[in-house]
């Protein structure tokens, strides 16, 4: 499994706002504002429940309705599954609408551990940040008149079987699960919700398992292979006259969002790729083979190697000094660019947890990244969440935080709209949220619907800017 990265942004610019403490006046019509938004996904739906036999009971009403007999057309939304006339929609995801949703949590607290705090530091961290933005959330929506149902679990109690978790989500009568929230030695949740037929949601794991019957399964992240591939789209759009070029640590091969990349520039005449192997630029200088006009990609995790990259990048040909006792080095080649070209350099997220390369360097090269989530923080409806953060905790909210909010925000919305089985409304959602877009489609490979968003941002004027 593969995790969203965990630090805070840094090197963005897009810090919180000095005149954050303006009068009490307009903090509050932001908030209102900020719920008003919240609330919106709810806005267009329906307020009276749906008629039961058992009210007291609460049970879902399926609406029944006569199948058509005719043959069922073939899908030809590419953005959607292709479903058979036996899968049909209507009959995988029923419309089954409730008053009241049931929703379990599973995190990694530990309780049944010794010394957890110290042991599991991390994780637990993790799990508490999350879930006091999914309890935020919670408050929200009931602000908005929409309350859920919230059980939560501890993922990592050794009691936990496929058997016992299955027999509570029907205890329960659970309609939504959020699990794992990060590794876990629950396997065997996926299997248990597909049996169930209960969507399970997983808010910061991607799976690499492949299993086209997977139509309960969703994921909030992008994979590896979708931020390539999406990043190579991004840039055959928007720069459509440049060359561009993929540089790996070691090979494409090695990498998934390489391969993700590559397979998105095959047929791409201008398209280049230069592998180091087990060299690093200190030791090897590769034929780059430059245009006039170029993009460089570097998936590359390592501060090391992008900091020898940019200082080959940004350097032209090296001009031996007259002086045979001094070193073969021309000092102007230390500002000088390669004369006549230009070079516009893409990395991942975890590029603006560097600390040594300059930010003259990020200027010069119009450093693009892609990435899982990006937090504006000059965002308003960010800046209201971040007060209201802080009185409620008394603290800052991290990343998790924001992320624990709206995964239970655009879920339940999901859930209000269409009902428990949400994924006839998932097509054509693009819902912006305060960390990133949810725009899920199923994927025909391998199964599941997956989040195929990322974030584009430009390093300019000295910040980064999303552009995408």
């Amino acid at each position: 499994m593969i995790s969203a990265p965990s630090r805070r942004q840094l090197l963005s610019g897009n810090k919180i706002l000095k005149n954050h403490y303006k009068t009490m006046w307009i903090l509050v019509l932001v908030s209102v504002f900020f719920n008003t938004a919240a609330c919106n996904l709810f806005r267009s739906q329906p307020t009276q429940p749906p008629v039961s036999e058992t009210p007291k009971k609460e049970e879902p009403v399926v609406k029944n309705e006569e199948p058509k007999k005719e043959t069922p057309k073939k899908e030809t939304n590419k953005k959607g599954p292709i479903f058979s006339g036996e899968d049909s929609l209507a009959r995988l995801y029923p419309e089954i609408k409730k008053q009241k949703y049931v929703v379990a949590i599973y995190l990694p607290l530990y309780l049944q551990v010794a010394e957890r705090e110290k042991n599991h530091k991390t994780a637990i961290t993790v799990a508490q940040e999350f879930y006091k933005g999914f309890l935020m959330a919670a408050d929200t929506l009931r602000s908005c008149g929409k309350d859920y149902d919230i059980h939560v679990f501890d993922s990592e109690d050794p009691k936990n079987t496929f058997w016992s978790v299955s027999n509570k989500w029907k205890e329960l009568d659970v309609d939504l699960i959020f699990a794992p929230l990060l590794e876990s030695k629950m396997t065997y949740l996926d299997s248990a919700a597909k049996r169930m037929k209960i969507n399970l949601v997983s808010p910061l794991q991607v799976s690499e398992k492949c299993d086209t019957s997977r139509r309960f399964y969703l994921e909030s992240i992008p994979s590896s292979e979708t931020i390539g591939r999406n990043t190579a789209e991004y840039f055959k759009r928007a720069y459509p006259d440049y060359k561009y070029i993929l540089v790996n640590e070691k090979y494409t091969s090695d990498n998934p969002i390489a391969k993700g990349f590559a397979v998105a520039m095959k047929g791409v005449d201008s398209f280049h790729v230069v592998d180091f192997g087990d060299k690093g630029p200190s030791r090897f200088t590769p034929q780059y083979k430059l245009g006039a006009k170029n993009i460089v990609f570097v998936p590359a995790k390592y501060e090391v190697f992008v900091a020898g990259l940019m200082s080959q990048l940004r350097v032209g040909p090296v001009i031996p000094k007259d002086d045979p006792k001094t070193p073969d080095v021309d000092e102007s080649i230390v500002t000088n660019p390669q004369p006549q070209k230009e070079i516009i350099m893409a990395g991942l997220m975890n590029w603006q947890f560097f600390k040594t390369i300059e930010g003259d360097l990020w200027e010069k090269f119009k450093v693009h990244l892609a990435c899982q989530y990006f937090i504006d923080y000059k965002n308003p409806d960010v800046n209201v969440f971040i007060e209201n953060y802080r009185k409620r905790y008394n603290e800052e909210p991290s990343s998790w935080s924001f992320m624990g909010f709206d995964e239970l925000v655009y879920y339940a919305g999901m859930l209000n709209k269409h009902g428990k089985y949400f994924q006839r409304g998932l097509y054509m959602a693009n819902q912006p949220t305060l960390h990133s877009n949810y725009q899920l489609q199923f994927d025909t490979k391998c199964g599941g619907w997956r989040n195929i968003y990322i974030n584009m941002l430009k390093f300019e004027g000295y910040e980064l800017r999303k552009v995408e």
